[in-house]
Order: structure tokens, then C-alpha cells, then sequence
């Protein structure tokens, strides 16, 4: 008898626990990383002088997630026509640690495709920043030029 009043309050116990812990940790655990940001069609990538109104984006460019030293595209995404770039990722496969120090945007398109008078060899890349703090929200510390 005594057995069965131990499962009986064991049972119950584990009824109670396991959903509250699941309501705690799986949604920890299925979060997202959002990385966002917009490209602006300037030597850096980043608003001119004049500000966003008067800095034209850098639509259509191809942007890589490198991490790992550039050894390990992890998404290659398309700007829209806005110059907005937007990557999702799995919190479960990323560290937000890890993202921040060893991954950086690489905008692969050149920056002569928006602009003839700019550099047709150079690349803009960034490091990422954590912003916000309900949502993992990643985004462009700010592009620099590196001439090949």
C-alpha cells in the first residue's frame, strides 16, 4: 500500500514539475537569433552625411553570416530593395557568445554594382552587437572597407 502511495504522490509531482519546467525551457531553448539591418550604398555601408533620407541603400547585395575566420558561411541572404537585411538562426545551434565573437556580415556583391565611383574591389563587413533584450536581436555594429 505504501508503495502505490509513493507512486500515486511521485506521479503527481512529475505532472506538476514537467509542465512548468517545459514552459520555462523550451521556450529558451527554441528562441531565435535576429540579425537586422539595412545597407546603405556608401564607402562604409553605413548613412552618410545626410543622413538616412539622403543616403541611397544598397539594394539586391548579397550578404554572408562568415563565422569561424570566413571558413563557415552559415546564411547568405539578399537585401531588399530597401537595403534590409534580415537572418534568422536556431539559438538551439548558436551561442549568442559565440555569434558575437567569431561570425561578421560580408557583403559579397561589390560596392561599384551601386555605385560606379566606389571601389569595385573592396568588401564591407561587420561585426554583430546585441541589441535589445525580449528577442535575440543581432545587428551590424557598422560595415568597413577592406580593399583586396
Amino acid at each position: 500500500m505504501a508503495f502505490k502511495s509513493i507512486l500515486f504522490v511521485s506521479l503527481l509531482v512529475a505532472a506538476v514539475v514537467i509542465p512548468l519546467a517545459q514552459s520555462q525551457i523550451i521556450p529558451a531553448l527554441l528562441s531565435v537569433i535576429r540579425i537586422d539591418g539595412i545597407l546603405y550604398c556608401t564607402v562604409n555601408g553605413n548613412v552618410g552625411p545626410g543622413g538616412p533620407n539622403a543616403t541611397p541603400v544598397f539594394a539586391n547585395a548579397t550578404v554572408q553570416l562568415q563565422c569561424d575566420s570566413g571558413n563557415n558561411v552559415v546564411s547568405t541572404v539578399t537585401t531588399t530593395g530597401s537595403g534590409v537585411l534580415s537572418i534568422l538562426l536556431d539559438s538551439i545551434n548558436y551561442l549568442l557568445s559565440s555569434l558575437l565573437s567569431t561570425c561578421r556580415l560580408v557583403v559579397t556583391t561589390p560596392l561599384a554594382s551601386c555605385n560606379v565611383n566606389l571601389s569595385p574591389t573592396g568588401i564591407l563587413t561587420s561585426a554583430l552587437q546585441f541589441v535589445g533584450n525580449t528577442v535575440v536581436n543581432v545587428a551590424p555594429v557598422g560595415f568597413v572597407l577592406h580593399i583586396n
